[in-house]
């Protein structure tokens, strides 16, 4: 049977994750989802081009079919190729110009991308790069001419525009308590460190581990967890409801991010009148350094606020004591450690944390240092 195959959005994944050149597994979702989402798509170009239709021809997508045939380098460079095997009734002519809209409502996502899609396309855009980091984006480009950068914040304003309620739905991590669990209706209630309560609906396969963690929530040892979840979320990315819970980790008591969470609600005059409020940009920037760099290898450290607004990082044992200041909202580091059995150990050293390398140095230092 004759088939005919042309390449289609031309993808580059840019971010740190592809730097090798691969594709997580989780992300492979969102080249089935671009292959739907273009045949709904040359639906609807198909019925602007004739609009004395009500419904499209029958079998419109019949031999149409999305692969992917390779991964280039460069990033990560997803080669996706459109093949029609026999004869298509709406032609090739409908899915190249559905290509170019979907690029073009990407490209015009904070002024109106409804110009291009209609509301109940854009929404599917809600499964299109939920996986991708708040680093990262896809550059998505045809033959053309049509050219724009996917995000996470793109994918936002894209699903708003399609919701008269301007809300959206995305993946996140939830970290809390678990204080009630309901196993006949297979629905929990998280408690969020803020002290906000939502209650999720969970799978059997979770029930173990969240009873294990609900069992604790009365005791001095009440477990803190992180829950993978979907959640519904306004705007303001205010979270509305936990719609989807995909999976849970048990957090140690010094679980960087917790504590971060915790410090992050500091107000200011914390401290006696005295205490300034955390800068969140720079907490974040320290949140996202500090999982990248300084989670593995290294003992959690005692994370204490300071009066001036900074964040430091304390590890204690019997030999000695040290801290690393982080001197925000700048990217500086102070590292001061006091031996307490060998004062020829003593150690002091001032760090610039701009770049991935100094990062880099920095845990090196530290695994020599803390971890002799």
């Amino acid at each position: 049977m004759e088939k005919e195959q042309i390449e289609v959005f031309h993808l580059q994944y840019k971010g740190k994750r592809f730097e090798q050149h691969t594709m997580p597994l989780e992300l492979l979702e969102d080249l089935a989802v671009l292959g739907e989402l273009t045949i709904e798509m040359a639906k609807y170009v198909y019925l602007e081009e004739h609009p004395d239709r009500q419904r499209v021809i029958r079998n419109y997508a019949k031999g149409i079919s999305f692969e992917l045939v390779g991964i280039e380098a460069g990033s990560t460079l997803p080669q996706i190729v459109m093949v029609q095997t026999g004869a298509n009734p709406l032609g090739m002519e409908s899915f190249k110009q559905a290509e170019s809209r979907i690029i073009d409502a990407v490209a015009n996502a904070q002024e109106d991308p409804t110009r291009y899609m209609p509301h109940a396309l854009l929404k599917k855009f809600e499964r299109l790069g939920k996986n991708l980091k708040n680093d990262e984006s896809i550059v998505m480009h045809n033959g053309n001419g049509s050219s724009g950068t996917y995000s996470r914040q793109v994918r936002k304003q894209l699903v708003l525009a399609s919701s008269l309620s301007r809300k959206y739905s995305d993946a996140t991590v939830l970290r809390g308590f678990v204080a009630e669990l309901d196993l006949q209706r297979r629905v929990g209630h998280l408690i969020l460190v803020n002290g906000q309560r939502f209650g999720f609906p969970f799978p059997d396969e979770l029930t173990t581990e969240l009873k294990e963690a609900f069992l604790t929530f009365d005791t001095p040892q009440r477990q803190r967890v992180a829950l993978q979840a979907t959640a519904l979320f306004s705007e303001n990315d205010q979270l509305q409801k936990v719609e989807e819970i995909e999976g849970l980790t048990f957090l140690d008591p010094l679980d960087i991010d917790f504590r971060l969470d915790e410090l992050i609600l500091l107000k200011e005059g914390w401290l006696d009148g005295q205490g300034k409020e955390l800068p969140p940009a720079a907490t974040e920037w320290l949140r996202k350094s500090s999982a990248d760099y300084l989670a593995d290898d290294l003992p959690l450290p005692f994370i204490f606020p300071t009066p001036e607004g900074s964040i430091q990082f304390e590890w204690s044992t019997e030999d000695f004591e040290a801290s690393l200041h982080f001197l925000l909202p700048g990217k500086e580091a102070e590292f001061q450690m006091v031996a307490l059995t060998d004062k020829a150990k003593d150690s002091e050293a001032e760090w610039q944390l701009e770049e991935e390398k100094d990062w880099i140095k920095l845990k090196t230092y530290l695994k020599g240092q803390l971890c002799p």
